[in-house]
């Protein structure tokens, strides 16, 4: 769960390359979110890491100027007391133009595994969403893995929507889906991998989600149906 918590104005002069010695003021606007989820077992696109208790916390500082978002997110493994993945990311916004009816942005995601001698995974992410309003507000996000143990050669497509339905100022329902398929080489067969479904309720800064895992090819994903509960809070 994401929430504003910061704005900033910085303010910096700098010497223009085409004016040598000529200083220029930038103001950048700056907002943060923090928050953590508390899950009763950590999956990664319909595969169950582990079923123990995790604490996942996450930070993320924004430009609205320049449409730039960068961040970080853990697990922390509460059997083994301490963060056994820690991921960093960045995106920008792609600008498209106003003719065109999508939110278009372009990432780029460092998977650590602090615990092992594993390499990073990295990925490029490119992540499309309308920008009018469209029955159950679906999300496109398509992954290329570049290198890495799990995610090299890999091409990851989910697709996600849900529906929010506010009971009153402070009591929202919540219901959501994602649709996972593996078409890249780190995958013996490319095709459907996963179904997720979750429904839950928010309150102010806080909520709780039920989900459940579904496994819809096991040729190209073994999945054991998962149902695991995630609290939330941020600010």
């Amino acid at each position: 769960m994401r929430k504003t918590i910061l704005l900033a104005s910085i303010s910096t002069a700098v010497a223009l390359p085409s004016t040598v010695g000529t200083v220029q003021a930038i103001d950048l606007e700056l907002s943060g979110s923090a928050g953590t989820d508390v899950t009763s077992a950590y999956v990664f696109r319909g595969s169950r890491v582990n079923d123990k208790w995790n604490v996942q916390p996450y930070f993320e500082a924004r430009s609205e100027d320049y449409d730039v978002t960068v961040g970080t997110w853990g697990n922390l493994n509460t059997t083994l007391r301490e963060f056994d993945k820690i991921d960093y990311y960045v995106s920008w916004g792609v600008p498209l133009g106003e003719e065109i009816p999508i939110d278009m942005s372009l990432g780029y995601t460092e998977y650590t595994f602090p615990t092992t001698t594993n390499d990073a995974d990295r990925e490029i992410q490119i992540r499309l969403k309308p920008t009018t309003e469209v029955v159950l507000d679906p999300k496109l996000l398509v992954g290329v893995g570049l290198e890495g143990p799990f995610l090299n050669e890999g091409l990851y497509l989910e697709l996600n929507g849900g529906h929010d339905y506010e009971l009153n100022e402070d009591i929202t329902l919540l219901s959501g889906a994602k649709l996972g398929a593996e078409l890249g080489d780190n995958f013996r067969n490319n095709g459907l991998s996963y179904l997720e479904l979750s429904v839950g309720v928010k309150c102010d800064i806080a909520s709780v989600n039920f989900n459940f895992v579904i496994e819809t090819d096991d040729k190209v994903l073994r999945v054991e149906e998962e149902f695991y509960v995630t609290f939330s809070i941020g600010i």
